[in-house]
């Protein structure tokens, strides 16, 4: 029997960012280390190999991001 395909689960906009088109060598690893100023307040949830979210624990995070 043929599996079905993983859903993606679009985050809220409010409180996420996408990160995308970077190259698929990097790894989760090197977005932490990008994002320790926020270590403990988001979480990444992969789309492919080249982009992926930041959903963030609080709305006011990502939204400051942005501006």
């Amino acid at each position: 029997m043929a599996q079905k395909p993983k859903e993606i689960v679009v985050p809220k906009v409010e409180n996420s960012i996408e990160l995308f088109e970077f190259p698929s060598t990097v790894k989760t690893a090197d977005l932490r280390k990008f994002l320790h100023p926020f270590v403990g307040h988001y979480r990444l949830k992969w789309i492919n190999d080249t982009s992926c979210y930041v959903v963030f624990d609080d709305e006011a995070l990502g939204t400051n991001l942005l501006l």
